[in-house]
């Protein structure tokens, strides 16, 4: 079961870095594009963000 769960969720992303690969992690598209071109990683977003945010798309 848990694996399903994590395959809707890959999906809602894959989804989402469709349409802007910035979506994919937390914090606004600025601080995200700032924390990638400094080297760091920054987290993805969870199932209720990536909802959120394919509402708005």
């Amino acid at each position: 079961m848990l694996h399903i769960f994590f395959d809707f969720l890959l999906l809602l992303k894959e989804r989402l870095s469709r349409r802007l690969p910035e979506f994919i992690f937390k914090g606004r598209v600025n601080e995200v594009k700032q924390k990638i071109s400094s080297g760091k990683i920054p987290n993805t977003i969870d199932l209720d963000e990536a909802l959120e945010r394919l509402e708005i798309v």
